[in-house]
């Protein structure tokens, strides 16, 4: 038992993601293929990925709904850590990102497990129709909206189910009092606050049993108990 928390220096990092990761070449060329079209480095880490599969795996889901899909690498990470019978559905609103990320599906040969929907997830969300009910919600999208997407998928997720929530650190600035950045950043700090104020609504979120991890830049997860 340690009394303090261990440092996550950068051989224990590398140690980390040589050992418990889910990332393999295909996902690894995708990642440097995206950022050559300028496509935003923010994909989750391989540690990530193979947390997300270990979750999956163990509530056994079968229908996954991820807001926001940027390169397709978390779609196709969870879908490889899925049984063959998941069908997982990912939101894109930028066209780009949304070409790239059905080009890459198709060539992971994961495109009849996987459907990109092109839009806004406040919009697809909102026209859900179906009776079916997601086993498993990975929202990595827009921070301003945090707390409508969960308030809009609660009904759309089943008792027992996860809702894991990416960035929950605020980029490290989650406990700065006054976060500084440059002049190409400013726009940042709304997503610091956004993530600061969802926080605590989450916590506080009757529907569900909330535990934050410590894992790159944060993670919620949340299991839905009514």
């Amino acid at each position: 038992m340690s009394m303090k928390r261990t440092e996550i220096t950068p051989e224990l990092e590398e140690y980390i993601l040589e050992n418990f990761s889910a990332e393999n070449d295909f996902l690894h060329s995708l990642k440097k293929q995206a950022a050559m079209l300028k496509i935003p480095e923010i994909s989750i880490s391989g540690d990530q990925g193979k947390l997300l599969q270990f979750l999956i795996k163990t509530i056994n889901a079968k229908r996954i709904l991820e807001l926001g899909t940027l390169n397709g690498y978390s779609a196709i990470i969870m879908a490889q850590g899925a049984s063959n019978n998941c069908k997982i559905t990912t939101i894109e609103s930028n066209n780009l990102h949304y070409r790239f990320s059905v080009e890459k599906i198709d060539e992971a040969g994961l495109s009849e497990n996987i459907e990109v929907f092109y839009g806004f997830a406040i919009d697809y969300i909102k026209n859900y129709k179906s009776e079916e009910l997601f086993d498993f919600i990975f929202m990595d999208a827009d921070k301003s909206n945090l707390i409508n997407y969960v308030e809009l998928c609660t009904p759309l997720l089943r008792t027992g189910g996860i809702i894991a929530i990416d960035n929950s650190f605020a980029l490290g600035n989650l406990t700065v009092e006054n976060p500084e950045f440059d002049n190409i950043h400013k726009h940042r700090m709304k997503d610091v606050l956004a993530v600061r104020e969802f926080n605590q609504y989450f916590k506080n979120n009757p529907n569900f049993f909330s535990c934050m991890l410590t894992i790159e830049d944060g993670m919620l997860l949340g299991l839905k108990t009514t």
